[in-house]
């Protein structure tokens, strides 16, 4: 099966890293890379060959560009506008920002809607590292509430992330509540201007549990979702922390193992991890309906 023709949209922090990350996978290939200005980094880009334009994803397409996937790593209010143009074509739409328009996909929750959808949203990344552990604990525990609060390194927050922060927290909140069944969810993140900088953390809690469930049971189920998450982001852990009638705690923790990554970048690291899945798996499922060989892969 050919190789998926990707752009990646947005020259910041995340699509930099998706660039180099796609670099190192057979089975998708960067196409062009579209930027707002013509900055040194996409120059140095230019001149090792690779497609560059200062355009804009809009006139690409109205040119006629053709992707197979196209990475958004803009921000909320310029995506829907790429939207709007994009769903006229062919390309699945893999949505980086906290624009709440796609459908939202984590890997080891719900990969299969990729199959259903041309819109996928990654929601954001502390969607992407507390959303596995809350579906799982939710089913066995049955909370009336559950909260989380996320701790980021200031130098890994790009500044679209940074204009999008209301965005990102209503954005994370809400597919909390749509991708876990708890019937009632609070989000909190910060940002840490600490040296060194501190790794990405999250709290996971989960109140009003209506079944108690024994620390070894709970402890196999964290385990088995970290197993999940590490196939593609493999700096993921998470450990049981509290166990009580009143609350149960999961510390979830994200390094970034890319070389082109600090490690404290794990943010980055994990919803690059999983957009990258997404990508792959839409492409071999994909190759399966038009009957080429290659079977969908779940996480």
């Amino acid at each position: 099966m050919p190789a998926l023709r990707a752009a990646i949209v947005g020259a910041g922090l995340i699509g930099m890293d998706l660039f180099h990350r796609i670099r190192e996978v057979d089975d998708i290939e960067v196409a062009m890379i579209i930027g707002r200005s013509r900055t040194r980094r996409l120059g140095q880009l230019g001149e090792q060959g690779y497609a560059v334009s200062y355009r804009g994803l809009v006139e690409e397409l109205d040119d006629g560009a053709d992707f197979d996937v196209i990475f958004d790593a803009t921000d909320a209010r310029t995506h829907p506008g790429h939207w709007e143009r994009a769903r006229t074509t062919r390309s699945l739409m893999v949505d980086l920002t906290p624009s709440h328009v796609g459908v939202p996909v984590v890997p080891v929750v719900n990969i299969d809607h990729v199959r259903h959808s041309m819109n996928i949203s990654m929601v954001s990344c502390a969607g992407q590292a507390s959303i596995p552990i809350l579906a799982k604990l939710v089913a066995h525990l049955a909370p009336g509430y559950v909260e989380v609060t996320a701790t980021a390194a200031s130098s890994s927050f790009g500044p679209g992330t940074r204009r999008n922060a209301n965005e990102f927290i209503e954005s994370t909140r809400d597919a909390i509540l749509e991708l876990t069944g708890s019937p009632s969810a609070k989000f909190m993140a910060s940002v840490s201007p600490a040296r060194p900088a501190p790794d990405f953390r999250l709290s996971v809690s989960l109140a009003d549990c209506g079944r108690q469930v024994p620390d070894a049971d709970l402890e196999s189920l964290v385990q088995s979702v970290q197993d999940g998450v590490r196939r593609y982001s493999p700096g993921y852990s998470a450990r049981l922390t509290c166990n009580t009638p009143e609350v149960v705690t999961v510390d979830v923790a994200v390094q970034a193992v890319a070389a082109t990554l600090p490690s404290h970048a794990g943010n980055l690291e994990i919803i690059n991890g999983a957009a990258v899945q997404v990508a792959r798996l839409h492409g071999r499922s994909s190759g399966q309906r038009q009957g080429q060989p290659g079977a969908l892969m779940t996480a």
